[in-house]
């Protein structure tokens, strides 16, 4: 069956909705979610109010769904990055690495993302099942992988959830830091400084 090639007004819906999102992004990131209006957003986006409407009920639907979208799109990043990696210490490192590249692709959403998590701007509830599933996803699949590598010997046996909030915690760290410019090391140094601090206290003596 031929794919099914999407009608103008359809692809013109598609990019007004986008430049929407984008717009929401940086109004978002710049005033929170309680400072922010969808007048405040319309002239971001350089549509009319009423245009916003449209495509979204109100600005709790707007958050909601630039949640959804950058959630999912980090949740597949994530994941094919810790897939195509190589053994539990080289998926871990994938982890590391990764984390600061999305922090940097995404920066204006990850400080949004961040923002949420740490409390400076207050948290809308319509984000939470985003924000819990992220975070549910990324523990799992780090706790398996450590598990995997305390097994295979080239882990120190600990707990795997445990080590698993303490790196995720540091990768929380670091990408503050990252998105707020509070650093003076390049993305690549601030990677091997995460690796370095978190490997130095997992890996088995003779790994």
């Amino acid at each position: 069956m031929a794919k099914r090639i999407p009608g103008r007004h359809e692809r013109e819906r598609k990019r007004h909705r986008a430049e929407i999102l984008r717009a929401a992004e940086e109004v978002f990131t710049e005033k929170g979610f309680h400072g922010a209006s969808m007048q405040d957003i319309a002239e971001r986006a350089e549509f009319a109010v009423g245009t916003l409407y449209k495509f979204f009920p109100g600005k709790e639907d707007l958050y909601h769904a630039l949640f959804v979208e950058k959630v999912g799109r980090i949740e597949a990043i994530i994941g094919e990055n810790m897939d195509n990696a190589t053994g539990p210490v080289g998926k871990l490192e994938r982890l590391i690495e990764i984390n600061l590249q999305i922090a940097e692709k995404y920066k204006k959403f990850f400080r949004l993302y961040l923002r949420e998590i740490i409390g400076k701007f207050p948290v809308n509830p319509a984000t939470q099942p985003q924000i819990k599933r992220l975070r549910d996803h990324i523990v799992k699949r780090v706790a398996d992988v450590i598990a995997a590598g305390v097994k295979r010997g080239v882990l120190r046996k600990a707990d795997p959830r445990a080590m698993t909030m303490v790196l995720l915690g540091m990768l929380r760290g670091s990408a503050f830091i990252w998105v707020e410019g509070r650093h003076k090391l390049t993305l690549d140094e601030l990677t091997e400084t995460v690796k370095k601090m978190f490997f130095k206290g997992v890996l088995a003596d003779d790994a």
